[in-house]
């Protein structure tokens, strides 16, 4: 967007979040003024809206202060017709003063100009003082019009001191001052109501000749607005004052309506009896636009055209103020679509973004008129029900709104499924205020993420324990490695066909100074949430990586070790990362082996193929974990480049017993060694369960039957024993 005002075409289309707040706010001081313009709540505005500890207005003529260092900025800005940005700072720091002049069809309406801001003014402050002053422009362009609109009522007294005057010479006197304000459209009418005269403005606004509206009402051009009721205190203010002003219907030859700034004055005669009228009025449907586009733009989602977060406490106080005045509940729910970052990964942004706005269409068609719906940002949504006489009312709407998202999405002709996660909080038990609901329903959503897909929760106080908790979990995780809190133990993989131990998988164990052991079941899905499972996988891989290195320089019986891979550590960086570290400890790239899941193949599958192939480029051995307990195509498998299939302990646990478990282990199987991969079934306790893996062809196990995880000392004494 060019930073000169004038060019602008959409002022304020830059702006985001607070920012219209503002843009609204220096409109409203521009335009809705009556006196004159205040330069100092202006400034201030600009002072807010920058950051800066200076801001300066002024009228053409009225350049700010003659000795101060805006005197020769400002006398550049009106030179170039364009802004300036001086003050720099040393090297290629940016500018520290900006100013800029606010044009408007070639006229110089105004300066203004922003100074003191910390590290000056970057390219974003930049074009946020370009939006700003575009919209003060505007909004100055349109306050002049509507001025000379009201500083015409002081020529409305020389139309009206000639009602008593001979027709001739009042008719050439009245003609004359039309002629005079010729850029408004100007009506007169007798005391009966009558037009008797109009200007050539008003032909141009109304397409009307004069011709045409000589001897009608005024009643013809403006329209009833309001009623008689309207129209009667419009009488009794002109009986009053001598004149009305406001804002009006007016209606073109064409029938089209438009908004109109109307000044009527009226003057009474030698006798005191009604005189002429004089109507001024001119067209205001560009300032109605902008304050409707500014409207828009502070309180609607410009992706959905729903309520945004401001938009949305306001209605929802009132609704709960209702809701208090009635004794009646209502009740909030907080959504979020699970998973949806994966949807933006595969496919960008803009298509990512035609599903939201598919979404934000479904949630209008579930709900009652009477509820608000609105976007909070990315992939949350709330909802607000507004009466209802029971608790589980807000399940039931919960329900349906799943059941509406779950039907498939269509994009670039690929079917998505999606779901979510719903948390429910209710008025008044759960809070009394927006803000209050809005958090509590947060802290139920949260819940039911961990709940799994599809999954709706009413808020509890002991969620907000739970929450307060996991907050407290959260800092002492941030700090784990850093303290030493960590540690690896590794539980063995048996090669069945020799007896020896081929491998370990490494697992990771968190001893909290003050908790004791806390379970991984525990912490890791916190460290996936917050995003701190990407630096403790590297610790995880670089401390397996010495242990390897440890084992090899005490003469240790070669063996892999396995480390599991979070989906949040996959990005292009990871192979390169992974081979330094294994270079580092020069250890052999097979003696490493990365196990990842079956849904992490889902999503971003050519990235990952990519990433997949470094890592057997590098001689790195890879594991598909858990399988069979997604919901991929088997034929998927021959896509990737893995090394082993690792059975999940749910379809161990049941066998040799459940026919179901052990006719899926064996398929599993089969179907590997037809592929070309090794085997390993985890979560085996029983031998009963290890001799019929033994005889359905499986190559590895693991598992409490064999051996628990082990410290490093342990596990080193058994490979010992085992493998000697």
């Amino acid at each position: 967007m060019t930073a000169e005002p004038s060019t602008v075409d959409k002022p304020g289309e830059g702006l985001q979040g607070s920012d219209f707040e503002l843009a609204a706010e220096l409109y409203r001081v521009a335009v809705r003024l009556d006196r004159e313009l205040s330069g100092e709540a202006i400034a201030a505005i600009f002072r807010r809206g920058l950051e800066s500890d200076e801001a300066i207005f002024s009228l053409p003529g009225q350049r700010g202060s003659p000795h101060g260092p805006w005197q020769e900025l400002f006398a550049r800005v009106e030179q170039q017709r364009q802004p300036v940005y001086g003050g720099a700072l040393a090297g290629d720091a940016p500018p520290d003063r900006l100013a800029m002049p606010l044009i408007v069809g070639g006229e110089i309406l105004g300066f203004v100009g922003v100074a003191g801001r910390c590290g000056g003014y970057d390219g974003p402050a930049i074009r946020r003082f370009s939006d700003l002053g575009g919209l003060l422009a505007e909004a100055l362009h349109t306050c002049g019009a509507l001025r000379r609109v009201h500083s015409s009522d002081g020529l409305l007294g020389d139309f009206l001191a000639l009602s008593d005057r001979p027709a001739a010479e009042e008719k050439l006197r009245l003609q004359a001052k039309i002629f005079e304000c010729n850029n408004q459209a100007v009506v007169v009418a007798d005391a009966d109501e009558k037009i008797v005269s109009s200007n050539e403005a008003f032909t141009r606004l109304t397409g009307y000749r004069e011709s045409e509206v000589l001897g009608q009402s005024p009643a013809l051009l403006l329209g009833e607005e309001g009623g008689s009721l309207r129209r009667a205190k419009i009488c009794d203010e002109i009986s009053a004052d001598g004149e009305w002003c406001g804002e009006l219907p007016c209606t073109r030859k064409s029938g089209e309506v438009f908004p109109a700034w109307v000044v009527i004055a009226s003057a009474k005669d030698a006798n005191g009896r009604p005189g002429s009228h004089v109507l001024v009025f001119s067209d205001i449907s560009a300032t109605k636009e902008a304050e409707t586009r500014i409207h828009r733009l502070a309180y609607y989602d410009p992706l959905t055209a729903l309520p945004n977060r401001n938009l949305f406490h306001s209605l929802l106080e009132k609704a709960l103020s209702a809701a208090q005045r009635k004794r009646t509940h209502a009740a909030l729910l907080s959504l979020d679509l699970n998973r949806f970052k994966h949807i933006v990964d595969s496919f960008g942004h803009t298509p990512a973004d035609l599903i939201l706005c598919e979404v934000s269409r479904r949630l209008a068609l579930t709900l009652r008129e009477e509820d608000i719906v609105a976007r909070l940002g990315g992939d949350e949504f709330v909802i607000a029900l507004t009466d209802i006489s029971r608790r589980e009312h807000a399940g039931h709407v919960a329900r349906k709104v799943l059941a509406g998202l779950a039907e498939p999405f269509f994009l670039e002709r690929h079917e998505i499924l999606l779901s979510a996660s719903i948390g429910i909080s209710i008025f008044p038990e759960d809070g009394r205020d927006s803000e209050a609901l809005l958090k509590n329903a947060d802290v139920a959503m949260y819940r039911a993420k961990k709940r799994g897909s599809n999954a709706h929760l009413f808020y509890s106080q002991e969620m907000n324990q739970r929450s307060f908790e996991q907050l407290k979990l959260e800092g002492g995780l941030r700090r784990a490695s850093e303290r030493g809190e960590f540690h690896l133990v590794y539980q063995p993989q048996l090669d069945l066909a020799s007896g020896r131990i081929a491998g370990a998988e490494a697992l990771l164990r968190w001893h909290h100074p003050e908790h004791g052991l806390i379970p991984p079941a525990v912490f890791i899905p916190v460290a996936e949430e917050t995003g701190l499972i990407i630096q403790i996988g590297d610790w995880v891989i670089d401390a397996a990586c010495r242990q390897i290195r440890t084992w090899q320089d005490a003469g240790m019986p070669r063996i892999r070790v396995a480390v599991n891979l979070s989906a949040r550590q996959f990005s292009a960086s990871l192979p390169k990362r992974v081979v330094s570290l294994i270079a580092r400890h020069a250890i052999p790239s097979d003696s490493l082996e990365l196990e990842i899941t079956e849904s992490m193949l889902m999503h971003s599958a050519d990235s990952v193929v990519a990433m997949m192939r470094e890592f057997g480029d590098a001689g790195v051995l890879m594991t598909l974990d858990d399988f069979g307990t997604g919901y991929s195509s088997l034929s998927y498998l021959k896509r990737f480049p893995i090394d082993n299939l690792k059975i999940d302990q749910s379809f161990v646990r049941g066998i040799p017993g459940d026919q179901d478990d052990s006719a899926i282990a064996r398929a599993i199987i089969g179907m590997a060694q037809s592929l070309r991969l090794s085997v390993i079934a985890e979560g085996v306790e029983t031998a009963a369960q290890m001799e019929f893996l033994r005889g359905a062809g499986c190559e590895e196990v693991q598992g409490y039957y064999f051996s628990r995880p082990l410290p490093p000392d342990e596990f080193a004494e058994l490979l010992w024993r085992t493998n000697r």
